[in-house]
């Protein structure tokens, strides 16, 4: 029973914390919002969560390691030259929190946009051109084991040697792929080392184009909720931050209702179908 009710109660928490706070701030500026947004949301985390937790230091430093991690796990857009601006929020983030300022994400914001732009004239740049795959070098692929990149200068050759790496996975498949070609197009000359190289560039460039696509797509709001969700998660894993869209659609996949055209939804493999209709409701 005690377990029960304490699960009920997290339930309880997180269904209170995927109300949208839009209302509260309808004729603000969107910075004056998110303002708005930190404090509704840890007004009611301190009040009505199972285990609140201090602010304090331990808590600011643990909120900055776990968002710049969720930002850039990859160490592939931040230098440490952006950690040194960014670093001094290390110690001064439960302080914002309190206070619902926003300084942290703002700097955070701004820089990874920057560097969005940056390293696409980077893979751009360094793509137009045939790799050496003669030259033997060697890089650690997993971001958690390598340090961030010192400078711009060290980033650059960083993306170079991640696409020097894909182009040259790419070619070796073009050849076992060529070499496993039917007997019967023997007759039909192979693509030699440079070609196979040039359409593994071109497949590498808008693989990346198709990503950076996404990434500049991300509003403000999305990169803003991943923010107020770090902070949450500072508390527990089930503890989440919905914004108002978000809210709705999670709405419709837990009860399976449409509210919006009034009607009970059902799935159905593949498919999804209307299973009913409320009376009076826009689809009746």
């Amino acid at each position: 029973m005690k377990l029960r009710g304490t699960l009920f109660f997290t339930l309880l928490l997180g269904v209170t914390l995927f109300v949208s706070f839009f209302p509260h701030s309808k004729a603000k500026l969107p910075d004056q919002k998110e303002t708005v947004l930190v404090r509704t949301m840890m007004a009611y985390v301190s009040q009505l969560h199972f285990n609140p937790k201090a602010l304090n230091d331990a808590f600011s430093k643990d909120l900055y390691t776990y968002y710049l991690e969720n930002l850039d796990g990859s160490r592939r857009f931040l230098t440490q030259e952006d950690l040194q601006v960014l670093g001094s929020f290390q110690y001064l983030l439960d302080d914002e929190i309190q206070k619902g300022e926003i300084n942290f994400f703002d700097s955070a914001y701004s820089r990874f946009n920057v560097s969005l732009l940056k390293t696409q004239e980077y893979y751009r740049e360094i793509l137009s051109k045939p790799f050496d795959f003669n030259e033997k070098e060697t890089f650690e692929l997993d971001g958690d084991k390598r340090s961030y990149a010192k400078n711009d200068a060290e980033l650059k050759d960083l993306w170079r040697k991640y696409l020097k790496y894909e182009t040259l996975n790419r070619v070796i498949d073009k050849m076992e792929a060529q070499e496993a070609e039917p007997t019967a197009n023997a007759e039909i000359p192979k693509k030699s080392m440079e070609e196979l190289e040039k359409e593994a560039r071109e497949a590498t460039l808008k693989s990346y184009d198709d990503l950076f696509g996404r990434l500049q797509k991300v509003k403000r709001s999305d990169r803003f909720g991943d923010f107020l969700n770090a902070i949450s998660a500072m508390y527990d894993p089930h503890t989440e931050y919905f914004a108002p869209i978000e809210k709705q659609n999670f709405d419709i996949r837990f009860s399976g209702r449409l509210e919006g055209i009034g009607a009970t939804l059902q799935t159905q493999g593949e498919y999804t179908k209307v299973s009913s209709i409320v009376v009076g409701g826009p689809a009746w």
